[in-house]
């Protein structure tokens, strides 16, 4: 039988808190492990956030814990985090950042990748050109597989900018894909496609008695290259589907329809 006493008795409220101070920052191979001034660990993968994931293990312990707490600084790789961001459960960097990867990624693959094809293509042009007995076969297998090699490091730029372009807010997602589509990619796939039958055709006919190898990596190197373009586009056209549906969102009569159906 319990007394009036026992009903009262008190017991202490569990503890809750209601700060995220950083104290200090552990690494292993794949996270980074964030310990709070309360004792709770946040572990968030390196795999976020780029410079980190390519920084050498003495860079990643030369971090700066700046407020008292509520950032992270890293001089030698000029990287600063958020801890409220962290805890959110984001990638720790706002629009501007992310906005300015995605460019960085843009400008890389249409910059390096027309390089590449322009040299390809004068390659291919002086390989044409010579005579029979200055033509070395290796020379335009070199640029057959140079081909297939820019291929994929365009496709490769693609999905790093569809990546940091998806963690984008998505009104900003949404603005980005206004407007019209130049089909560009498809555009440089074309002209590589046109690189390696004119590879493939100069093979043949300056080394006709290994025809059959040179049809053979002719066809390999372009259906790599149409499986790269093919994935790669259906990246993007997901990108541009998130996009689509936050535009409809917003419109008055996607409004009206959810206001009718509620």
């Amino acid at each position: 039988m319990s007394t009036s006493g026992e009903s009262h008795v008190k017991y202490p409220r569990a503890y809750v808190p209601t700060t995220a101070l950083a104290k200090s920052l552990e690494f292993d191979e794949h996270a980074m492990h964030v310990v709070f001034t309360d004792g709770r660990v946040l572990s968030v993968p390196l795999e976020w956030f780029p410079l980190l994931r390519v920084a050498s293990p003495e860079q990643l312990k030369h971090y700066e814990i700046d407020g008292g707490g509520v950032s992270l600084h890293w001089p030698d790789l000029d990287e600063d985090l958020s801890v409220a961001s962290l805890m959110a459960g984001i990638a720790g960097m706002d629009n501007n950042r992310l906005d300015a990867w995605v460019r960085h990624f843009d400008s890389l693959l249409w910059t390096v990748t027309s390089i590449l094809l322009a040299a390809n293509g004068a390659l291919l042009v002086y390989s044409y050109s010579s005579d029979n007995r200055k033509f070395v076969s290796g020379l335009a297998v070199g640029g057959l597989i140079l081909t297939g090699l820019t291929v994929y490091f365009a496709a490769s730029m693609r999905e790093l900018r569809h990546r940091f372009q998806e963690r984008l807010d998505d009104e900003l997602k949404a603005l980005i894909q206004q407007g019209r589509r130049l089909y560009q990619w498809w555009a440089f796939i074309a002209l590589f496609l046109l690189l390696i039958v004119g590879w493939t055709w100069l093979l043949c006919a300056r080394a006709p008695a290994w025809r059959f190898l040179w049809f053979d990596l002719g066809g390999i190197v372009a259906i790599a290259t149409l499986l790269l373009a093919y994935f790669s586009a259906r990246s993007a056209k997901k990108t541009r589907a998130d996009g689509r549906t936050v535009i409809g969102a917003n419109t008055p009569d996607a409004t009206n329809k959810g206001e009718s159906s509620q």
